[in-house]
C-alpha cells in the first residue's frame, strides 16, 4: 500500500455561499488561503460580495449590543 507523499498537505474546498443572492463559488486549493485566493481571482465580485456581507451582519449585530446596553 502506498503512502501519500507528506511534503504537501491534502487538497481542501473551500465554498464562498451567498444565499440571498444566489451567488455560490467554489474553488481548490492545497490551502484555504490558495483556495480563497483563486475564488478572490475567478469571481472577485462574489468575495467582495461576501466581505461587505460580513461586515454589515458585524455593524448590525454592534448596533443591537450598543441599544441593549444603553
Amino acid at each position: 500500500m502506498a503512502k501519500r507523499p507528506t511534503d504537501r498537505p491534502p487538497a481542501q474546498l473551500v465554498s464562498i455561499e451567498l444565499g440571498l443572492f444566489g451567488l455560490r463559488a467554489q474553488a481548490d486549493g492545497r490551502t484555504g488561503r490558495e483556495a480563497l485566493r483563486i475564488i478572490r481571482e475567478r469571481h472577485p465580485r462574489v468575495a467582495l460580495a461576501a466581505v461587505g456581507t460580513s461586515a454589515l451582519m458585524f455593524a448590525i449585530l454592534v448596533v443591537v449590543a450598543a441599544c441593549l446596553v444603553a
